[in-house]
């Protein structure tokens, strides 16, 4: 409430156009909301979490309007101003990446009474402050809250300690853009492009880059696109040959490149229309970007502070040449029949993937041959949606899933029901509608301990543009706790993408980081006659660093 109140106040200013209060109170808010939220996530379920956080959608939409509005004359609020709306931008996109951990089930699944009962003790106090808070008037009311709330922070640092889910998660949320700068080098800019809508009737799409370095003072904007917003993102959009193009490239990275002379590594979290294109493939100076520095997609730009625990590959789990007919014996007729429903893009008419197998099995090769052991294939009516929802809790390390991809835009969706309607196609899907695994599905589900899944499948990296990302797969994954994603963006190819597939983990076992193995197996495949981007530039790595 307090936080939600410096919002409001800072709105009023900025209505009133007395833009440094504005800002200055923008500042209290953005801290205050953060730390509130911390708080406040601990002891929510999925749901209430959302609820929680749509309230503060409006704050920070108003907050991002006030960064492209604000009067030229004005500039000696803008500095301040960008450091709010980036660390507002950190907050945005990552929160909700995280919205599935209810830690009470955590506790519940790891079976430890002590901690369980710890937890259930901090729920107790906080309902007990928040009742003395609004019924309480005396003097031995504020001792008690005091009293309570001090064992509380103990309470909490035990958990802490023991539970590492809670740890990560209170550090996630923490993060500002100074944490972000100090994880740079020299040689490093990072981006945060936000997407800005103008309210009031407004119909503006605007899309600013955040830009940061280590020697910066602060992060610095840059608008790529302001009134013909709406024709850049249409032109983006639709444009089948902008990776071909090098107009496409300079609608991006054109007013970058002065930021990008003499650097190596460029670190971006996408935002808006940016979300649906492979940006990191568009042409600057004639080639394709990602060819020409080390470029790391994130889902948030606070990815550079938290370090990841080095995982050890020693699990694999395949998921290949499945039977979307359940029923291996079904005559030839039927299978051409359900094969020629596939161009229409119905339910219940998923054709074979011929070259699944071929995929999943020299996949298998490489790993074996790299060492290691524990690498199951499930084909045909293994591979089911019992089957996937299974490794919940499991130790698989990679997990490779090649099959049929959804995502059904549904207009005027909520942002829950995209994420039933991203989904993964398992076996007897075309005789029934319950072998699909949604977003929600994953999101529900406990993967921490892997650290890299293939989507190997059509438009895995779409769902609902929501104001902090993408609700569909890739926020069913990472709430699930995998670390790095190969999508696509589109409808990809059997043939080629097996290769590309197949070639990417032969580098990646080889030695190659996952961005490095990406890159060359792009070459690879462009080598083999595969030159159109439809085939190499619709897949996107998520948090490869």
């Amino acid at each position: 409430m307090y936080a939600r109140s410096l919002g409001t106040i800072a709105g009023c200013y900025f209505l009133k156009e007395e833009y440094g209060d504005a800002v200055d109170y923008y500042r209290q808010y953005v801290h205050a909301i953060r730390e509130a939220v911390r708080e406040e996530f601990r002891m929510e379920s999925e749901t209430e979490r959302m609820h929680t956080w749509q309230e503060e959608m409006s704050n920070i939409s108003q907050l991002q309007e006030l960064l492209v509005t604000l009067p030229d004359t004005l500039l000696q609020y803008k500095n301040d101003l960008t450091s709010i709306v980036y660390d507002a931008e950190l907050l945005s996109k990552g929160i909700l990446l995280n919205s599935s951990i209810e830690f009470e089930k955590l506790l519940n699944d790891k079976n430890d009474q002590r901690l369980l009962e710890i937890y259930q003790k901090t729920k107790s106090n906080r309902n007990e402050i928040e009742r003395l808070r609004m019924e309480g008037n005396s003097e031995s009311d504020l001792e008690k809250i005091l009293k309570l709330t001090q064992e509380n922070q103990r309470l909490q640092i035990q958990l802490n300690k023991d539970v590492q889910e809670m740890e990560d998660f209170t550090q996630y949320i923490s993060y500002d853009w100074k944490d972000v700068q100090n994880g740079l080098k020299d040689s490093d800019v990072s981006i945060e492009f936000v997407s800005v809508n103008l309210s009031f009737g407004k119909t503006d799409s605007h899309m600013v880059a955040l830009l940061l370095t280590k020697n910066m003072s602060h992060p610095e904007a840059v608008v790529l696109w302001a009134e013909d917003g709406l024709k850049q993102n249409a032109l983006l959009a639709q444009d089948s040959n902008m990776f071909v193009k090098p107009e496409a490239g300079k609608i991006v990275w054109g007013r970058l490149a002065p930021y990008l002379q003499g650097k190596k590594r460029i670190f971006f979290s996408a935002d808006g229309i940016l979300n649906n294109i492979g940006i990191e493939y568009l042409l600057f100076d004639g080639k394709p970007i990602s060819e020409q520095f080390e470029v790391y997609r994130l889902s948030s730009t606070k990815e550079l502070c938290y370090q990841h625990r080095s995982v050890k590959l020693e699990k694999a789990v395949l998921f290949g040449d499945i039977n979307y007919n359940q029923d291996a014996t079904q005559s030839i007729d039927t299978q051409r029949s359900l094969a020629s429903l596939r161009g229409a893009g119905e339910i219940a008419s998923f054709a074979e993937l011929k070259n699944t197998r071929r995929e999943v099995d020299d996949i298998h090769s490489i790993l074996i041959n790299s060492g290691m052991r524990d690498v199951p294939q499930l084909c045909d009516t293994e591979a089911s949606k019992s089957a996937f929802m299974s490794l919940t809790d499991s130790r698989v390390n990679v997990l490779h899933v090649a099959t049929h991809g959804m995502y059904m835009d549904v207009k005027q969706s909520t942002d829950a029901e995209s994420m039933q309607n991203s989904m993964l196609v398992f076996a007897g899907a075309n005789l029934d509608d319950n072998s699909f695994v949604t977003a929600a599905d994953i999101a529900s589900m406990n993967l921490r301990q892997c650290d890299l899944a293939v989507l190997s499948a059509c438009e895995t990296g779409l769902g609902k543009l929501g104001g902090d990302g993408v609700f569909g797969l890739q926020r069913g994954f990472k709430n699930a706790g995998v670390h790095t994603l190969l999508m696509s963006l589109k409808k990809v190819y059997d043939a080629s993408t097996a290769d590309l597939m197949i070639s990417f983990y032969r580098h990646l076992m080889s030695g190659a980081t996952k961005r490095e193995a990406l890159v060359k197996a792009q070459q690879d495949i462009r080598s083999k006659g595969y030159n159109d981007p439809k085939y190499w530039a619709v897949f996107i790595l998520l948090d490869a660093y």
